[in-house]
């Protein structure tokens, strides 16, 4: 099968859908525009390349949903033309490949090449991290949000810096354990809430961050 094919608008919508939570087919119908039937013939196709997967409602009532879909395998799908090659590739992506797509999906080509040379320069100390991101740029203080249970190990970013074209950034990474921030988080904390709002989730190994992001 053509790589392409996956990426028709209505698989898209499939997957993009799902990206925000776990559906049922007839929710998925809604919220695509289409029928049970048409979302059923794509799931199967998605779910036989290990794109999605199908979870048995457990404890439904009468009426409810018997099944939902969610999200399964990690991917980046990239066409490029460089002054030396041309080509496309499909990436399985895991826990050392996903943060570099992440980052280059910065909406900024300069802060994707600081953030990629930050993840270079302190892979062994962010490897440990349950979750970190990018929160933003202020007075050439690059602020990272950092969920680390070892804060000691952890504080080392905060004495790192990176340069770009000459010019030197400093790292401020915001640093909490997990059960610290979920609690500011639960405690409805300004800082907690304008920290997760911002930021760009880069590593998240367990789905902490993104799940306090959806909600």
């Amino acid at each position: 099968m053509e790589i392409e094919t996956l990426f028709t608008d209505s698989k898209w919508r499939i997957l993009s859908e799902l990206f925000q939570k776990s559906l049922s087919p007839t929710e998925l119908a809604e919220k695509t525009g289409t029928s049970t039937a048409n979302v059923s013939t794509q799931m199967r196709l998605l779910e036989a390349l290990g794109y999605v997967r199908e979870e048995k409602v457990a404890d439904y009532k009468k009426g409810d949903a018997r099944k939902r879909f969610m999200l399964d395998r990690q991917f980046a799908y990239v066409t490029f033309r460089s002054r030396c090659a041309i080509g496309k590739r499909m990436f399985t992506l895991d826990d050392e490949l996903s943060p570099i797509f992440n980052v280059i999906m910065i909406n900024n080509p300069d802060m994707s090449f600081i953030m990629l040379k930050i993840l270079c320069q302190n892979e062994e100390l962010l490897q440990d991290a349950v979750a970190y991101g990018y929160i933003g740029l202020k007075n050439d203080v690059i602020e990272l949000l950092v969920i680390h249970e070892d804060h000691e190990h952890a504080r080392q970013l905060n004495q790192a810096s990176v340069s770009r074209r000459g010019k030197t950034y400093k790292i401020d990474a915001h640093l909490h354990t997990k059960e610290a921030f979920d609690r500011g988080i639960k405690n409805k904390d300004e800082y907690f809430l304008n920290a997760l709002k911002k930021v760009v989730v880069i590593s998240d190994r367990t789905g902490f961050l993104m799940d306090l992001k959806m909600g």
